[in-house]
């Protein structure tokens, strides 16, 4: 259901967060997930973008927070 990439079947999403995954992110359309959690797991965190490239030593992208 969830690639490495993270791509989604939106007719999946209402099932998968019924299930306890939440997309906190999605792209400008609505139909790409960018950001999924479990809410309540405090390592649980998957994103679709590159958090990396907006890091700096000192000023990490808040992804890495």
């Amino acid at each position: 259901m969830i690639s490495s990439y993270m791509q989604v079947n939106p007719d999946l999403v209402t099932r998968l967060e019924k299930s306890g995954l939440s997309f906190t992110g999605k792209d400008e359309t609505g139909q790409r997930m960018e950001i999924v959690e479990i809410p309540n797991h405090p390592y649980f965190i998957g994103v679709q973008f590159h958090p990396e490239f907006k890091s700096r030593p000192g000023s990490p992208s808040p992804v890495f927070l």
